[in-house]
């Protein structure tokens, strides 16, 4: 962070790059067209909730603590993000939680 210290910029250009990766995936997954159509609709709304607020969020917030306390710091709570996403999916949504799925 210190060679390239304009965060928004890093968090763009890891996101553009990233949608990248995931389109050519997802071509290759999916290929029938009507899976690819978004109307005005909840699909539209989940999916820029997601790729903006989530998805850049996450990035900056990451590029932040990498710049504050270094890398070891934020692999270090990795792993805990996930414990954390399941303890929220468990106690907020109620969701049963069983391994192997």
């Amino acid at each position: 962070m210190k060679g390239y210290p304009s965060k928004l910029l890093f968090t763009a250009l890891s996101c553009f790059l990233s949608s990248l990766q995931s389109f050519a995936i997802a071509i290759f997954v999916e290929r029938r067209r009507s899976e690819w159509v978004l109307g005005w609709n909840v699909r539209l709304l989940a999916v820029a909730y997601c790729g903006i607020v989530v998805t850049g969020l996450a990035y900056y917030l990451q590029a932040y603590v990498i710049e504050k306390k270094g890398p070891v710091f934020l692999a270090l709570w990795t792993p805990l993000g996930l414990i954390l996403t399941m303890l929220c999916s468990i106690l907020l949504l109620g969701d049963i939680i069983t391994s192997g799925r």
